[in-house]
């Protein structure tokens, strides 16, 4: 009658409460399917002091509707979409880099992406708009970033070492 007892409550109480301690401790990121990283980030002054970055998979989605009197009295009109990519996310302790250039050579804003090897051979240079990068930044000076890799090979990615980022603006 004991040992029944040990194994049909005991065993499987002690099972639920080891299991529910070992998925409390696992951060949120994880629990969400984000895959921790180890890049060196860097910007045009030097490498960023990272606390924390990973690879997570995000969906996007945009739409856009209108309603127009045509010629039969009603038309309308919507179109939208959705997506799933993966973003490359980090928080550091200080900002990245600008660098300004000449309006001749570009009138937009941007950050560009630079993904460098271990011998810091340039792999791929992405430029995102600044609608395409989310930063986050908190009252203890942290800055979180999103940066979407939906034009980033993958086997670049396992072959990169080192992230450089820097926001490119025109002229003060």
């Amino acid at each position: 009658m004991k040992v029944s007892f040990v194994f049909r409550i005991l065993l499987p109480g002690l099972f639920l409460c080891l299991l529910s301690q070992t998925i409390k401790s696992q951060p949120l990121s994880e629990q969400l399917g984000a895959i921790k990283t180890n890049f060196v980030i860097s910007t045009s002054n030097g490498d960023l002091p990272v606390v924390s970055q990973s690879i997570v998979k995000r969906a996007y989605h945009d739409y856009k509707h209108d309603e127009e009197m045509g010629m039969d009295g009603q038309s309308s009109y919507g179109y939208g979409y959705g997506m799933q990519s993966l973003h490359f996310e980090f928080v550091t302790d200080s900002d990245v880099s600008e660098v300004y250039r000449d309006m001749k050579k570009t009138r937009i804003k941007y950050y560009e992406v630079k993904l460098l090897d271990e011998n810091e051979k340039v792999l791929s240079v992405q430029k995102y708009y600044d609608r395409e990068v989310k930063k986050g930044i908190n009252k203890e000076g942290f800055f979180a970033w999103s940066v979407s890799l939906h034009s980033v090979p993958l086997l670049l990615l396992d072959m990169t070492e080192k992230i450089s980022i820097t926001r490119i603006r025109t002229y003060k």
